[in-house]
């Protein structure tokens, strides 16, 4: 009975002893699997990375080729273009340092994928700078062809405005001769024109209270003069009413002039100066010889000495004489 029960004992613990290393059979084995899961990842991973960082390296590289291609004599773009080579570079040592940390495979792809990112936009906004440019250069240049047309524009029409100048000099030069020969023609015309007086006489006169007037020598007794002259013939000169001016000059030089009885000034056509006259009588002219007389009488008392009297027509001396008042 006691053997029996000593032999059930040892079976229980014999049985216990199988279950339990079993158990930590079981238990080790789970373990030295999970163990090799790991391992087998870690390694996958290792060697994800590791083409992660070939790829690093080949996407580095090609970047860096393509920004250095883009350079040119854009200073601006070439500053840019040198900023995000460091960038780039900044960018690809910071996923080269989490290699070599052997951090997670995705937080270096994400670092990665950022990188590839900013590249791609960096790239976008040169190539827009480059567009921009290209557009400038190319909008310069039809300026600039633009501004040549209009120079040259400019110049045949400065050329243009130069010959007409000439042209126009000439013209005027031309027309400032043929204004001067006509002016000499008109003057001559006009000299031609001009009707010659002669037998101009002055004498003096008193007017008594009948009325009747007597001819006087002395300066002290006349109270006006009778200017007389005749005309000559000029068959230049048509027909018609002729102006003439008579000028009265007394013994001291002086041209006896009296606004409220006629006297005025007139331009003498010769020396272009103006003159004063005593008086101006229109006259019926006929081609013909004709005597033609007038009175100037006048307030004051007449001085005594020789006077001279000078007779115009169109501003040109016709005829003169001489008298004298004793």
């Amino acid at each position: 009975m006691t053997d029996t029960k000593n032999s059930n004992q040892k079976s229980a613990i014999s049985t216990v002893a199988i279950v339990l290393l079993l158990g930590l059979s079981a238990f080790l084995g789970y373990n030295n699997y999970q163990k090799s899961q790991i391992i087998s990842e870690q390694n996958t991973e290792m060697t994800e990375l590791d083409k992660v960082k070939i790829e690093l390296e080949g996407e580095f590289e090609e970047a860096l080729t393509d920004l250095e291609a883009m350079k040119g004599d854009n200073e601006e773009l070439n500053a840019l273009i040198e900023t995000q080579k460091e960038e780039l570079t900044a960018q690809k040592n910071k996923i080269a340092k989490l290699i070599r940390s052997k951090k997670s495979l995705k937080s270096v792809r994400a670092e990665l994928e950022t990188m590839k990112v900013n590249y791609q936009n960096a790239m976008a906004q040169i190539t827009q700078l480059q567009a921009e440019k290209e557009a400038l250069v190319s909008e310069n240049m039809q300026l600039n062809q633009a501004k040549g047309e209009v120079e040259a524009a400019l110049n045949q029409e400065v050329a243009n405005v130069s010959n007409l100048t000439s042209e126009k000099a000439v013209l005027v030069s031309q027309k400032e001769d043929l204004e001067k020969v006509k002016a000499d023609l008109a003057a001559k015309v006009t000299v031609a024109s001009v009707i010659k007086v002669g037998d101009v006489t002055v004498t003096g006169w008193k007017t008594r209270k009948s009325g009747k007037s007597v001819k006087k020598k002395y300066a002290r007794n006349i109270d006006h003069l009778k200017i007389c002259f005749n005309t000559t013939t000029n068959n230049v000169v048509e027909p018609g009413h002729e102006m003439f001016y008579v000028r009265i000059i007394n013994p001291q030089g002086e041209t006896i002039a009296v606004e409220e009885m006629g006297s005025g000034v007139f331009k003498n056509s010769t020396t272009g100066d103006e003159i004063r006259y005593t008086q101006v009588k229109e006259l019926d002219y006929n081609r013909d010889q004709a005597i033609y007389c007038f009175n100037w009488k006048q307030s004051t008392a007449f001085a005594k000495g020789g006077y001279k009297v000078e007779v115009y027509n169109k501003g040109y001396l016709a005829g003169n004489g001489t008298f004298l008042l004793k």
